[in-house]
Formats: structure tokens, C-alpha cells, sequence
């Protein structure tokens, strides 16, 4: 009966669809007419530089499952709709919703089934009457439609969801609930929720507009919550209080109070550190028979810890790089040589300051970025100059092998010794000159993040150089020296600034963004390395509140 139905409401169905990329490709408001959207922008010079189009993406993964439980009132738990749908797009390190696959299709589908019957175990929740009349359904199809298109309904959309509804209930024959679940499961299926439509009222493509109220909401709760306006951003939308600087920082210093916005940090180093399988590590077990999956998971537990502590408990960019704290258990305290009485859950703990300084010599970070059976000075270095510094490195040349020996092939050389003979070719010393000197500061460190004075009974050689910054250059020896130098480079906190800015706008690098970012790095020096400052500046910056409206159907502004 189910499927029947569900083909006799295709038409209405489609009418949602048409109505979203209509509005999409002909740029003529029908999204609704959102506050401001499409104003066209009097702006300098130096505004002018940093817009941008933006491209059209659907919700993440992660995106999905916290919107879907925010919408439906669900109770959080450990179950994820979107477990079994295809993997996000990876740009820059950075999740973006861009590939669209017959997979995915079916896989929303079928979400959006199963999730509409989870949301009618409590209706009440979502349905703003009892009645169970028209007069009930029409006032549910306003409230949750506003709610799940993200924005106020048109009165197309009003009238398609209704008829969903209607049809459903086959004029009064069927239960009042049938008819809720099927306009619930229309709305999750449909592209206005799915996607981060944008509001270009009638604006002329290439032009420069103001985003407008519904769209900058939109743009404020997915970039701090990871999820959908709530009643208090959806209100300041409506009512005209996000179009200013000011307007916007009320609310952004508003958010970032809710927990939800710690999720979104976490989210943000997850991605940029590449740190999301940390928990699923695993080691030779003849070279490592003390490492198992329990300490694994604790590994991601101690970094998780850490990045929330720094950023919420201290909040500054010295508190994230130079701290000496670490979160331990026993287990971990035992396994990484950490004194003091521990139990089972994890504590804050001071680290060696002889050894260890920041993220940059936390253990899970370094056992991340180790292999099977040896440290890996060459990934680490690539890790550093990518993700510390912003300086991307090209691909090794195509002709060239680079198979390092295992340390049971070569028992009587430090990794150092393997590693420096394959990187000495010809071919490969035009990255690896500033890729090894780096990695190899970090030779203190073995596969798992343990610091050790030697190696198969040598010594370490952690000598190393850091080159090609500015105001950073110099020999250093060792882990902490070389996170010393690095953080505090002007090439390290411009890329740490840079990094947020990306993950917020969500967009490819265009040529107008460094006057934005030289602007929030100055910000940034002057506020001290404060975390939660920048992303108030972020929030207000022109590159947020604006955008370029883009001159032909699929300009995307480029990758992220």
C-alpha cells in the first residue's frame, strides 16, 4: 500500500523539486522572500575582495544526523541515519556535500522513511496541536515546513505539502498521523532540505549581494552548530536583526554558549588533524605487544580531551600549541610512562616540558601519523607543512620508488638511517629538503607518540631545521624545540586563521580572500591568539555576510 501511495504522490513531490531548482537556476526569488536577500552591496575596495559564489552543497554526514534530530526532537543516541550513506566529498581536508550518487539517493530515501516513522513514536513533539483536523494539519505543515526548509514556505510549497497530506489520509479515510508521517517524509526527501540553497532574490549574476536574513541564519547555525536555526536565530531572521556586523556578533557570542558549539570544534579538528580513526589504530603486534584496541580508543578519547580543553577551558591559540597538558587513565599513564595515581576515566595531567608542548606532540597525534611498525618522519613532515603551515606540497614524481625498508630488513639503522637514504635521490630532494628536516625533529616520538632517547640500542639523531618561513627559520633538536619554533612562526598562526576562515565560508580560494585574512590575522595577534574572538571576526567578515551570485547555472565558486 506503502508504495502505491507514495507513486500516486510523486506528482506533488516533484512539484517541491521543481519549485527549488527553479528558484536555483533562474535566480528569481521563489525560495521566498527572505529580508534583505539579493540587496546589492555599496562597498570599498577592500570589502570587494572577498566575494565570492558559493557552491551548491547538500547537507554533510554529520550535518544530516544532527539536523534531523534537532527537527525531529529526537532523542540523541548513538544510532547515525547517515551511517550507511556514501562518504562526503574531501577538500582541503575540509567535508563538503558535492557528489550526488543513485547510492545516496537511496540511501535518503530510505532515511527519510525510517525517520518519519521514529518522529511519530512522539508527535507531540512536533505536531503544535491535538485536534487532528485540517485546521491541525495546515498549522504543522507551517510550522515544521518553516522549520525543515530552513526558511518560511511559499504558498506552493504550503499547498504541496498539504496535498501530500490530504492524499495520504485519502480525504479523511486514513489515520491523521499517516498523513503527518508522509509530510515528514516528503520534506526529508525534498532538495530544500537536503541542500544549502541560496537566496538570490532577483538579483543580476555577478554581482555582489548581501545574504540575505533566512540564508546568513542558515549560514551562522551550520558553520557554529553543525545543524539548523533554532527558535532564537530563526526569530532574529525573521524580525531584520542580522543585518549588521553587530546584529550578527549578538548572535554568534549567543551560540557559541550552547554545547552544540563545542561539537562543532570538535568536528573542525577532527577534519583538519584527520583524526576521526585514531580509535582504530592498529600495530605489529611483535614490534608493538603491549598496544590493543582498548588503548587505541583511548588514544581518541585523551586527543578529543585535549582539543575541547584547550579551546573551551583556555581558548587560545598558545593554550592549543603550548600547553603541557595531557588527558591520561591508567592505562595510558602506564603505557606512555606517566606518573601519578589514575583510575579508569580519564584526567588532566602535566606532561614533561623537556618533552612534550601542545598538540603538536600529543600522543594520538603522533601515533596517527606513524606506520604499522615505525615512526614516519616523511608524513609528519608533510602533516606539518600542510596542515601547520599552509604550504602545499606537490606530488612526488611519478618515476620515482620510494619503498623504505621495515626495521626487521634493516635491524641495525634508525628509522632516520632508512628513511634519509630513499629521500636522498635526485629526484626527490626538491620536496623532501623541506619535508625530512621536520619530520626528523620528531624522531623522539615512535609509532605510537612514546618519546625514546634510542633505537634498536642507538641513539637518536632528532636533529632538524625548520625552512622557508617567515621569522621562523633556524636549526632545532627535537620535538619541543621544533614546535617552539613552528608555532610561533607568523606562518602558523596566518594558517591556524586561515583554516577556520575556509571551514566557515565553506568555499574554493579566490585571489579577493587575503585582504579578509590579512584582516583577521592582524585581529587575531591584536586579541591575543583568542579562539573564540576569530570566530566572531569570521562571522562579521564581509566574505560571510556576502557573496557573489554566480554568473551562469553550476558556477560553484570553485572547490573548498
Amino acid at each position: 500500500m506503502r508504495t502505491s501511495l507514495l507513486l500516486r504522490l510523486r506528482p506533488r513531490l516533484v512539484e517541491l523539486t521543481l519549485a527549488a531548482s527553479v528558484a536555483l537556476g533562474g535566480c528569481t526569488g521563489v525560495l521566498g522572500a527572505d529580508h534583505a536577500a539579493g540587496d546589492d552591496v555599496e562597498r570599498d575596495g577592500s570589502a570587494a575582495c572577498a566575494a565570492s559564489p558559493l557552491p551548491l552543497a547538500h547537507l554533510t554526514r554529520d550535518q544530516y544526523d544532527r539536523t534531523v534530530v534537532d527537527l525531529l526532537a529526537l532523542d540523541p543516541d548513538e544510532t547515525r541515519p547517515s551511517s550507511g550513506f556514501p562518504a562526503d566529498d574531501a577538500v582541503e581536508g575540509f567535508t563538503l556535500g558535492l557528489t550526488v550518487s543513485p547510492l545516496l539517493v537511496e540511501k535518503l530515501q530510505a532515511a527519510a522513511e525510517a525517520l518519519a516513522a521514529r518522529a511519530l513514536e512522539h508527535p507531540e513533539r512536533i505536531v503544535p496541536c491535538t485536534t487532528e483536523d485540517d485546521a491541525c494539519a495546515r498549522a504543522f505543515v507551517q510550522a515544521f515546513g518553516a522549520r525543515a526548509f530552513r526558511r518560511p514556505l511559499t504558498a506552493a510549497e504550503e499547498t504541496a505539502l498539504l496535498d501530500v497530506y490530504r492524499a495520504a489520509r485519502e480525504d479523511g479515510a486514513r489515520p491523521f498521523l499517516e498523513g503527518v508521517g508522509l509530510v515528514i517524509e516528503a520534506a526529508l526527501s525534498s532538495p530544500q532540505f537536503l541542500y544549502h540553497w541560496p537566496d538570490d532574490g532577483d538579483a543580476a549574476p555577478g554581482s555582489v549581494i548581501a545574504i540575505g536574513d533566512h540564508e546568513l541564519a542558515r549560514r551562522l547555525s551550520y558553520f557554529l552548530w553543525g545543524t539548523m536555526p533554532d527558535d532564537a536565530l530563526f526569530a532574529a531572521a525573521a524580525e531584520g536583526r542580522l543585518r549588521t556586523p553587530e546584529d550578527v556578533e549578538i548572535e554568534a557570542r549567543r551560540m557559541l554558549e550552547d554545547p552544540r558549539a563545542r561539537a562543532t570544534t570538535a568536528a573542525f579538528f577532527r577534519e583538519l588533524l584527520g583524526v576521526s580513526d585514531v580509535g582504530s589504530i592498529n600495530r605489529d603486534p611483535e614490534v608493538f605487544p603491549e598496544f590493543d584496541a582498548a588503548l587505541a580508543q583511548d588514544l581518541q578519547a585523551s586527543l578529543e580531551a585535549f582539543l575541547d580543553d584547550a579551546v573551551w577551558s583556555g581558548g587560545t591559540y598558545d593554550d592549543l600549541f603550548t600547553s603541557r597538558r595531557a588527558f591520561m587513565n591508567a592505562r595510558l599513564a602506564s603505557f606512555y610512562g606517566v606518573g601519578g595515581e589514575l583510575g579508569d576515566e580519564l584526567s588532566p595531567v602535566e606532561l614533561d616540558a623537556s618533552t612534550r608542548m601542545g598538540l603538536l606532540t600529543q600522543p594520538a597525534l603522533l601515533a596517527k601519523l606513524g606506520k604499522f611498525d615505525q615512526s614516519d618522519p616523511i608524513r609528519r613532515g608533510v602533516f606539518l607543512r600542510e596542515k601547520i603551515l599552509c604550504q602545499e606540497l606537490g606530488e612526488p614524481p611519478p618515476d620515482v620508488e620510494f619503498n623504505v625498508p621495515t626495521p626487521t630488513a634493516e635491524p641495525a639503522k634508525t628509522t632516520r638511517e632508512r628513511f634519509a637514504a630513499h629521500t636522498s635521490q635526485p629526484g626527490c630532494q626538491g620536496c623532501h629538503q623541506f619535508i625530512d628536516p621536520l619530520g626528523f625533529a620528531l624522531e623522539t616520538y615512535d609509532a605510537l607518540g612514546r618519546h625514546r632517547a634510542t633505537e634498536n640500542g642507538m641513539p637518536i639523531d632528532a636533529t632538524g631545521e625548520v625552512v622557508g618561513t617567515e621569522g621562523a627559520d633556524g636549526e632545532v633538536n627535537g620535538g619541543v624545540e621544533l614546535a617552539e619554533r613552528l608555532v610561533s612562526s607568523v606562518d602558523a598562526r596566518a594558517c591556524f586563521v586561515e583554516h577556520w576562515f575556509r571551514y566557515a565560508v565553506r568555499r574554493g580560494g579566490s585571489e579577493g580572500d587575503a585582504c579578509e585574512l590579512e584582516s583577521l590575522g592582524d585581529a587575531f595577534e591584536e586579541e591575543g591568539g583568542d579562539i573564540h574572538a576569530l570566530l566572531v571576526r569570521v562571522v562579521k567578515s564581509e566574505a560571510f555576510r556576502t557573496r557573489r551570485v554566480a554568473e551562469v547555472a553550476g558556477d560553484s565558486g570553485g572547490e573548498l
